[in-house]
């Protein structure tokens, strides 16, 4: 049997291999004419009826979010779910299934640049873990900038296809040709694969956005499955009113092949991935849950040479590269961080993490003062044990006592319940001697009591 860490392992592997393959089929039913605004509304009401019958099972006890958090959520649906969604899947038709899972990978660098200029991280560059933090973030800054303006010659020319659409996913949009870009009043002439890159990083702004918005409202509302499913319904609210106002109402399914990725995306993309990964985060932590990651840009690479006839390019291979060692980098420096915050809220001395500092607190005045304290209570106990000698022997000496008269029997009793209520006032209840002693002192009591009874009699 494997151990919780290993089925964790075992677990975060197959999170990226099941959404490698929402990648995959995304891009097909993207091929076959599916919108990028029907895909959305689709997959989110698919999920939202998942994520809302988990959520009724594993948090039914939990309270009802207030009118204010309600908005909250649909606000934050928006900016996470359908903004994110829909340019995620526009850069997808503009591009590849291994360009879109290679910018995928700069989603926590622009996570830490937002949080960084909110003053919502704390970058110190004194320190080698604000270095790191810089230094990753830069380099995932870099990646993005080189996979968005240069492509390169092929490296790996796929010769294998085992899918009916390979080679067809890209025949309707060619990257090198040049469109219009349009948004909110602007048009911009660039080519088709750069579209795909403007709007993959939009959606790993939005998301890093989301990312960090969601804080509040989760210790407001613990509930992280309702979370989920309150953000996918107003997702599905949200997306035909975007239609709408863009004049667009082509909302048929008209292949089985987007019916099959419109529910795998559903299901597996948004409830089983983000499951595992909220289960990992609980378990082992962020760090352990984004180092996985670029796994899943690997098995993308795979599937779409096999299944989509996809070449790798150079440019693919050196932006999405230097993305994954910022990536790292700023794992790396993150994990330093806390370290180092654990070392001071315990006031460990820093040299165990290869630092070389030992803090100041531990050098002054409170630590010779806690010593003092330590002699201090020695001092106590030596004396209570002092008392529980003294006690042991007036009970031995009570209790061989074989006199038979009422009287002295009477304070005998009288001193046993004495010596009992002193001993209850005393400062060591939990010790082991004491509470022995307590023990043979009710024993002889009670003993001194019966002899009481029968004199009297």
């Amino acid at each position: 049997m494997l151990s919780q860490q290993g089925r964790l392992h075992g677990y975060l592997m197959l999170a990226q291999l099941a959404f490698a393959g929402f990648e995959i089929l995304s891009r097909i039913a993207l091929a076959t004419g599916t919108h990028p605004l029907a895909f959305t509304f689709y997959r989110n009401c698919v999920a939202s009826l998942v994520l809302g019958a988990v959520a009724a099972w594993t948090e039914s006890e939990h309270k009802r979010p207030q009118l204010g958090t309600l908005l909250y959520l649909f606000g934050l649906g928006f900016l996470g779910v359908t903004v994110n969604q829909v340019c995620y899947l526009a850069g997808l038709k503009y591009t590849s299934a291994i360009f879109a899972s290679a910018m995928r990978n700069s989603t926590p660098v622009f996570t830490f640049v937002i949080a960084a200029l909110w003053r919502l991280e704390k970058v110190d560059l004194k320190r080698r873990d604000g270095q790191l933090k810089i230094f990753g973030s830069l380099l995932g800054l870099c990646g993005s900038l080189i996979l968005s303006i240069y492509r390169g010659p092929v490296v790996i020319k796929s010769n294998i296809s085992i899918s009916s659409t390979a080679g067809t996913t890209g025949s309707h949009i060619k990257a090198d040709a040049r469109k219009t870009l349009r948004l909110l009043g602007f048009s911009v002439s660039m080519l088709s694969w750069q579209i795909g890159a403007f709007f993959l990083t939009l959606a790993c702004i939005a998301f890093g956005g989301f990312l960090i918005l969601q804080a509040p409202v989760l210790d407001r509302y613990p509930s992280p499955v309702s979370f989920a499913a309150f953000t996918c319904l107003s997702s599905a609210i949200q997306t035909p009113l975007l239609g709408a106002f863009y004049k667009w109402n082509n909302w048929k399914i008209t292949s089985t092949s987007e019916a099959l990725a419109i529910l795998y995306a559903g299901v597996i993309g948004s409830a089983l991935v983000s499951s595992i990964q909220s289960w990992g985060v609980l378990t082992q932590g962020p760090v352990i849950v984004a180092a996985y990651q670029p796994l899943e840009t690997i098995f993308t690479a795979l599937f779409s040479m096999v299944f989509l006839k996809e070449d790798l390019q150079l440019g693919s291979i050196i932006g999405g590269s230097v993305v994954i060692v910022g990536l790292y980098a700023l794992i790396w420096g993150q994990s330093q961080e806390q370290l180092l915050d654990e070392a001071a809220a315990h006031q460990l001395p820093e040299t165990v993490l290869g630092l070389n500092i030992i803090p100041q607190s531990l050098l002054k005045y409170p630590l010779r003062r806690f010593s003092c304290d330590l002699e201090t209570r020695r001092d106590e106990h030596r004396a209570d044990d002092a008392q529980a000698v003294h006690r042991r022997h007036s009970l031995a000496a009570l209790t061989n006592d074989n006199a038979g008269a009422q009287g002295p029997l009477r304070r005998m009793s009288s001193t046993f319940r004495s010596l009992l209520r002193e001993f209850e006032r005393g400062p060591n209840p939990n010790d082991l001697e004491n509470q022995q002693l307590l023990r043979e002192t009710t024993d002889s009591a009670s003993v001194v009591d019966t002899q009481t009874q029968r004199v009297t009699l």
